[in-house]
């Protein structure tokens, strides 16, 4: 606590001082050394001071304190500066590295001055005093401080604009603090040059650069206090630690731009047709382990309060083995016999994949992308697979089933029995047909559809007459049909008549002519021999008679005549009843094959 007193009470301080503790102690109270009051204190001349870079500049603080304590005359024996405090206590300024070499401080009477010399920017804070005396426990500190702001001439842009490969710029030289001194511009194209552009002296300036080019301004008279260039961009270049880039590999992108940025270096990525986006900032872009979802352009951009400048696109082509292989059909519906049908097979791979195609385990010759069926055939049916491959490894997809659908191919039917049917007895006919889906079987008969029968297989028990006729089989699916038939008779007169019994009857005509010729020979014999018992009675055995009475016989036989009537009645009736009998025989054996 500090407290102020006039000057013309000082050197009645010591008698005032005692009344002061009579007049306490008669109250009862016990006064302590250490609370009478001193005449501590500082000022600083001015609050806020600005300094230009590289010039000097002064902090001045006016202290006070007592002149005697205990009869002892102080003295102001060090000041110590800072602007920092560490564990409660100030860091004196002439231990810090940044300050070595450019400060200078003095106490002399109520004064305490800080000198900083070549100002840097770094330099900008508040600046507190704590002075020291040659008293046992005389040491003040001040509570206020002086702020110190350090400046630098600084290129501001008002206008800029890219005109062929230059830039147009409208400058202004710029300061963030206006020191005290009145100041004069000065313009430069290389800083390390003190010579300033004859044409430009005022503080603000119209410039043309070519890339690469710079311009920097300064306060005449300070050489020191010079802004930092300001160039008109070049394009960057990316750099890559890798030129060919394996997924899971580890990759860093340098942006290297050979002017200076004022705001440093952003990184854009663009996928495909879509717009570049900003994905991170900094000199270095870094990829721990790549991958090819990172497969994209890449392009670095620097910038400053000229413009921006963009470098070439880089592209991060990362390398791989197949990977996601997919086999498509199209049609993907139901396939058709005759339809054209396409296999693509498609992986992801970088290089682009070449294909192996496979049906079952039997390789293809094709190596597209697509197999095509220009017009498939059933026995194209079958599990299809295919292999994708590059240099980095292979793949192979899923496998896909082709089932072929066809209509039903022309259908056969078989018979049990496959001859002629017996009356009374039992058929089974039974019909096949290869579709693709399997085939519904109907039955007709003669053209009219056989009721409640849909199988492949058609019965008839008890086989009768009217079962008789022309069976249809008609095999369906929902892609078309076909019809074959089948004749069935039954075993019957007319199939006798057809067949057996034609047999028959030639056996038994066979038979008849056999026993007529017998009858005529015998009946020829016996004749003969009669005849040349009469003759003789009548006229004389010659031969040319006994030749003609033979002639004459037959011709009898056949047809008698009425000059023989009475000779031959007997022998007549005898051979008609033979004769009947023979004929009798023959209708017999045909009545018997008719059944």
């Amino acid at each position: 606590m500090s407290y102020t007193v006039s000057r013309k009470y000082r050197m009645s301080w010591t008698a005032q001082k005692d009344i002061v503790i009579l007049v306490i102690s008669l109250f009862g109270f016990q006064v302590s050394q250490c609370w009478e009051p001193r005449e501590w204190g500082g000022t600083f001349t001015q609050e806020t001071i600005c300094g230009l870079t590289g010039t000097t500049v002064t902090l001045t603080c006016s202290i006070r304190y007592p002149q005697r304590h205990d009869g002892q005359i102080i003295k102001v024996i060090k000041g110590l500066w800072y602007t920092k405090v560490s564990n409660k206590q100030p860091q004196d300024l002439t231990m810090d590295p940044q300050y070595s070499g450019r400060l200078d401080q003095n106490c002399q009477g109520n004064f305490c001055t800080l000198s900083i010399k070549k100002l840097r920017e770094s330099d900008q804070g508040t600046y507190k005093l704590r002075f020291i005396t040659n008293v046992d426990g005389g040491v003040y500190t001040v509570k206020t401080g002086v702020t110190l702001d350090v400046t630098a001439a600084r290129v501001q842009v008002i206008k800029a604009e890219e005109i062929y490969s230059y830039t147009f710029a409208s400058l202004s030289c710029h300061t963030s603090c206006s020191p005290a001194a009145s100041l004069s511009w000065c313009w430069k194209r290389k800083p390390q040059n003190d010579d300033c552009l004859t044409d430009h002296w005022t503080k603000e300036s119209e410039v043309y650069l070519r890339p690469g080019q710079y311009i920097t301004c300064a306060v005449e008279g300070y050489p020191l206090s010079v802004s930092p260039p300001l160039y008109a961009l070049e394009a960057p270049r990316v750099l890559s630690t890798k030129d060919e880039i394996m997924e899971g590999d580890s990759l860093t992108l340098t942006c290297r731009a050979d002017t200076p940025t004022s705001s440093g270096h952003r990184w854009c990525k663009k996928t495909g047709t879509s717009e570049w986006e900003v994905m991170s900032y900094g000199e270095y872009l870094f990829f721990s382990s790549i991958q090819s979802s990172d497969l994209a352009v890449y392009c670095c951009v620097v910038e400053n309060d000229l413009g921006q400048k963009m470098s070439q696109p880089f592209v991060i082509d990362v390398k791989y083995a197949p990977k996601y292989p997919y086999l498509r059909v199209d049609p993907l519906n139901v396939i058709a016999e005759g339809n054209q049908v396409k296999l693509t097979c498609s992986s992801d791979a970088n290089p682009a994949a070449s294909f192996t195609w496979y049906k079952g385990q039997t390789r293809i010759r094709s190596s597209g992308r697509n197999y095509v069926f220009n017009s498939i055939r059933p026995e194209d049916s079958g599990s299809f697979y295919c292999k994708a491959h590059n240099k980095h490894g292979d793949v192979t997809s899923d496998p896909v089933f082709i089932d072929v659908q066809y209509v039903p191919r022309l259908p056969s039917i078989s018979a049990i029995p496959s001859s002629n049917v017996r009356m009374g007895s039992s058929v089974s006919l039974t019909c096949s047909s290869d579709a693709n889906p399997a085939a519904s079987y109907f039955w007709f008969k003669d053209n009219e559809e056989f009721p409640n029968s849909t199988g492949a297989m058609l019965n008839i028990i008890n086989f009768q007459l009217h079962n008789e006729g022309e069976y249809h089989c008609e095999a369906r699916n929902f892609r078309g049909s076909q019809r074959a038939k089948v004749l069935v008779q039954a075993e019957n007169f007319r199939s006798w008549s057809q067949g057996a019994l034609t047999a028959v009857v030639v056996r038994c005509a066979t038979v008849g002519i056999v026993l007529i010729l017998l009858s005529v020979t015998v009946l020829l014999f016996w004749k003969k021999t009669t005849s040349k018992g009469r003759m003789h009675l009548f006229q004389p055995n010659t031969s040319e008679d006994s030749s003609r009475d033979q002639l004459e016989e037959l011709v009898a036989f056949s047809d008698p005549s009425p000059i023989h009537a009475n000779v031959t009645n007997d022998k007549t009736d005898q051979d008609e009843n033979e004769y009947e009998s023979v004929v009798d025989t023959v209708i017999k054996c045909g009545g018997e094959a008719s059944g």
